[in-house]
């Protein structure tokens, strides 16, 4: 998978999972602070990784660079990277994404060839 293969729909989704997990997370320690505490800090990381994802994928304004939105993918990816066993978790879909398009992974590709 490329960068430009990535959509907003898809921030949005892996998203939701997260912010799910989170949820579910905080209902099953209702009692406890510091887990109350602690999903709330991750949920304000998480809040300010979406705002930064969703600018880069156009939300409220332009698209920005492939390279810009591969960036903020792949930090959602590894903050998401503790679930990727749990049922939900799209792991066909959800993962790192290391160049910006076919002519990038290309590229890439004839460079591995010629080192050989």
């Amino acid at each position: 998978m490329t960068a430009n293969e990535l959509t907003l729909h898809d921030v949005e989704s892996f998203a939701a999972f997260l912010v799910a997990r989170l949820d579910e997370l905080r209902a099953a320690h209702k009692g406890d602070a510091d887990v109350r505490r602690l999903v709330l800090a991750f949920r304000l990381i998480l809040d300010a990784q979406m705002e930064d994802a969703r600018a880069a994928f156009g939300y409220g304004g332009p698209l920005a660079s492939l390279s810009a939105r591969r960036r903020q993918w792949n930090k959602l990816v590894r903050f998401g990277a503790a679930w990727k066993r749990c049922a939900g978790y799209h792991a066909s879909r959800w993962q790192h994404v290391w160049h910006d398009d076919a002519a990038d992974a290309a590229r890439a590709a004839d460079a591995r060839l010629a080192r050989l």
